[in-house]
């Protein structure tokens, strides 16, 4: 909850938030986060919205990142080209004590663990998360 949040930044490393896409990545995620005090930088991909294709990326998509972006400190674009350019941004954040939120997505790494979810489900995990908390020593809440 909130507490463990606040009391993982008085540790001062930074916190990830790993996301599925049904919670904080909502809009009232976002909001609800913001209204908490909370200042999150998005980790987003490139086509993020409605829908990946280009006429949604040019017109569909734009209201609603506008809209997030209100509830949002920055939103960190994800190009696979440039993974360097969001590395180093995920990595100042952290270093600055700042909260990140990244979705579980194909975008979030490309490997992936497949924790089971009782007798016989599982889920994809994508590792990248994982990875940045571990150098930074940030938290990581899912």
């Amino acid at each position: 909850g909130l507490e463990a949040l606040q009391q993982a930044l008085r540790n001062g490393r930074g916190v990830i938030i790993w996301c599925d896409q049904f919670t904080a990545q909502t809009i009232m995620g976002k909001r609800a986060l913001h209204e908490a005090g909370v200042e999150a930088h998005q980790v987003s991909a490139q086509y993020h919205g409605f829908s990946p294709s280009k006429f949604g990326y040019r017109l569909i998509n734009p209201p609603l990142v506008k809209v997030e972006n209100r509830f949002l400190k920055s939103r960190i674009v994800f190009e696979r080209t440039d993974a360097y350019q969001v590395t180093t941004r995920i990595q100042k954040a952290l270093k600055a004590n700042g909260v990140v939120l990244m979705t579980n997505t194909i975008y979030a790494g490309s490997a992936f663990a497949e924790p089971a979810m009782g007798e016989r489900g599982w889920t994809h995990l994508a590792s990248a998360p994982a990875n940045f908390a571990a150098r930074a020593g940030a938290a990581l809440f899912h």
